[in-house]
């Protein structure tokens, strides 16, 4: 390969980059989607969880700031979630 198709060749991969990166901006605006505990006992112990965006984590985490550390929790499996997407607006689990 000469050097004018190599440099075409790094002129289309960055072009590519650019674009994937806009369109991905754009499906999850700027954001991705996690998993948080919503109950001050985790969901392997009968708590609840929840997919949000992840600015706002800080939120639920001043949350179970507020937890007790005596806080009996049952012994009950309640996770549901193994993955979140932003999908149509939001953060689903799926």
């Amino acid at each position: 390969m000469d050097k004018k198709g190599l440099v075409g060749l790094i002129v289309v991969v960055g072009i590519l980059l650019v674009v994937g990166f806009v369109w991905f901006v754009f499906q999850v605006g700027g954001e991705g989607c996690v998993n948080v505990r919503t109950s001050c006992c985790p969901c392997n112990m009968g708590g609840t969880e929840k997919c949000v965006l992840a600015s706002e984590v800080g939120e639920y985490e001043k949350n179970l700031s507020e937890c007790s550390e005596n806080m009996l929790c049952s012994a009950v499996y309640n996770c549901k979630i193994e993955s979140c997407e932003y999908v149509d607006g939001e953060c689903v689990g799926k």
